[in-house]
């Protein structure tokens, strides 16, 4: 009793409940050893504790429907209002008894029932069954050990009721059995905190499973969010320029197909996959008139197209799931030696996602046919890319693309920025 917490209304019943049987245990003992030695206990006195024992054996009842109905659920008022008539008729009978002896009195020292001794048992008995027809009217709000201990408190109270009034008179039966069924209560943990926990501990891996799909799906629809506008981005892009339809896409692909075989982490992969689609999204604000001249740039217009990278450095600085893809989008045009825009970095000041980018946007650049000039040739790109080691590219990782180059494994590249961007995750 002691672990149950007293902050439901449920559970302040539950424990004034067993405080009350435990005081009339006392005064059922009580009113058998003043009975056994009622020739030195004065009469009004034995009358005064019987008349207590019935009475808060009527009230244990009480509190025990009010439990049960709280438990339930039960808002309706009239459910509480006819255990209460019950308990105040036979409280009004007792007080009648104290004067008539209707019920049970005291004649020189001796216990002795009334003519309608009784009726004193048939309210608490009416309570009782009253117990029994809210458990099983509202079965469905109860789980099933609820159930049974609720009908297992009723059948021994009645049980112990009948032997002590028409068998055994002179023994300590009925408070004695409601004891006990307050005990199946007391064992089966009937507190809506208790159902809660025990709830909890057994649906605890579903519910954990359950919470986790809801994450999940709320993360599938937050990157699939990003996905859309990283496409939106991607079609911007390419919208630019008739002749680099899908290059953001490819360069994506080729980026990662060269992250895949040096052995980058999955979610490394995963970013560099946003990082590729977006590298060129500064082009957005260059004018068309110099993006897609077809003849020779002058070195204004060239200084134009370098500043792609800067504007792209702004447009991306204030995304902050993707670590760094401002920089490594702003550092893709700089070279291994040190030549390269905007800043002039060298060798390994290059942000590392850069310079596989940095393969992967020159090797489409030169496979694909662009508004001055068609598409080279395998062995025109192979020493171009060979040319390029140390000086504009990193060596190690052109030796690892040169790989899937002369291995054919950069052939099988979609066209399309939708298909390609499906498979970022």
């Amino acid at each position: 009793m002691g672990q149950y917490t007293n902050h439901t209304k449920a559970n302040k019943q539950f424990r004034l409940f067993v405080w009350m049987v435990l005081v009339d245990e006392l005064l059922d003992i009580s009113t058998a050893l003043t009975i056994e030695h009622s020739t030195n206990i004065p009469d009004f006195l034995n009358l005064l504790l019987n008349t207590l024992y019935f009475l808060f054996a009527n009230i244990c009842e009480l509190v025990a429907i009010m439990y049960v109905i709280e438990c339930i659920g039960v808002k309706k008022k009239a459910f509480k209002i006819f255990p209460t008539v019950f308990i105040l008729l036979n409280a009004t009978m007792l007080v009648i008894n104290a004067f008539t002896g209707t019920l049970f009195s005291f004649v020189n020292h001796e216990y002795v029932r009334g003519p309608l001794f009784i009726a004193n048992y048939l309210v608490p008995t009416l309570c009782i069954l009253y117990f029994v027809a809210l458990t099983l009217i509202f079965s469905k709000n109860l789980n099933r050990r609820q159930i049974t201990a609720n009908l297992l408190l009723a059948v021994v109270v009645i049980t112990c009721t009948v032997i002590q009034m028409f068998f055994f008179p002179d023994i300590l039966l009925i408070m004695f059995g409601f004891s006990i069924a307050d005990l199946l209560l007391l064992f089966s943990l009937e507190t809506p905190d208790y159902q809660e926990l025990e709830y909890l501990r057994k649906n605890l891996e579903n519910e954990v499973k359950r919470q986790t799909e809801v994450i999940y799906k709320k993360e599938l629809e937050i990157s699939k969010l990003s996905l859309e506008i990283v496409r939106a981005l991607a079609d911007a892009i390419d919208a630019k320029d008739e002749y680099t339809k899908g290059h953001s896409a490819r360069v994506a692909q080729y980026s990662v197909k060269l992250a895949e075989k040096i052995g980058m982490s999955d979610d490394d992969i995963s970013r560099l996959r946003y990082i590729a689609v977006l590298h060129d999204v500064g082009k957005i604000g260059i004018p068309d008139i110099v993006l897609n001249k077809p003849g020779r740039l002058t070195e204004e217009e060239f200084q134009i197209i370098k500043s792609h990278t800067t504007i792209g450095f702004d447009i991306l600085k204030n995304i902050t799931t993707l670590e760094e893809v401002d920089y490594i989008a702003q550092s893709h045009h700089e070279r291994f030696d040190g030549s390269g825009y905007p800043l002039g970095l060298k060798g390994t000041d290059i942000p590392f996602m850069s310079r596989i980018i940095s393969i992967a946007d020159s090797y489409d650049a030169m496979s694909t046919n662009r508004v001055y000039r068609d598409s080279l040739s395998r062995e025109v790109i192979r020493e171009e890319l060979i040319k390029g080691k140390g000086t504009q590219f990193d060596p190690a990782l052109v030796d690892e693309f040169l790989e899937l180059f002369d291995n054919m494994l950069l052939n099988d590249i979609d066209e399309t920025i939708s298909i390609s961007l499906d498979k970022i995750q």
